[in-house]
């Protein structure tokens, strides 16, 4: 674990290397976690359907809005968030955790174990930034929004396969 944190940090890749392996290091975790919390609570014999995502519109417009609009938006949060932090701690890694810890919990406001599924995540992006913030602020910003994006992507694309488009 250690040594992934200190790779996400120090990156030894090429920028467009590092932005593109961040999806898959911030999606598989994290599927892992949202589903474990899932079999978890389905055999404590909680109807998850109540603590689990709402309902979501996969049509074109919900899927434009989670897919560009939620990565900006939040990823310009998520600096500020992290610069504030960063004015209490240098240490980048406690500051990355309780960003990832508050981002995870806005995101359990819509469904209590949306947390699992976003932590992880949010972890990721948090050190993405950080790794890059040092070159330039685009670079902090894409390689926190993009592997978000992505997983949005994947996100809303699993929802129109199983539910279809409205």
């Amino acid at each position: 674990m250690r040594s992934i944190v200190k790779r996400m940090l120090k990156p030894g890749v090429s920028y467009r290397r590092y932005v593109l392996s961040a999806y898959p290091l911030a999606m598989l975790p994290s599927l892992l976690l949202a589903a474990t919390a899932y079999g978890v609570a389905n055999a404590l014999g909680v109807r998850t359907e109540y603590i689990g995502a709402p309902e979501r519109e996969v049509s074109a417009v919900e899927t434009l809005g989670m897919v560009v609009i939620a990565p900006v938006v939040e990823t310009l949060l998520l600096a500020g968030l992290l610069w504030f932090l960063s004015l209490l701690s240098r240490n980048v890694v406690f500051v990355a955790v309780i960003a990832a810890l508050l981002w995870a919990s806005f995101h359990a406001s819509y469904g209590a174990l949306w947390f699992f599924g976003t932590v992880w995540s949010f972890f990721v992006f948090s050190c993405a930034y950080f790794a890059w913030r040092r070159l330039s602020f685009a670079r902090a910003f894409f390689a926190a929004a993009v592997p978000h994006s992505l997983i949005n992507l994947t996100v809303m694309l699993v929802l129109w396969a199983f539910e279809g488009v409205a």
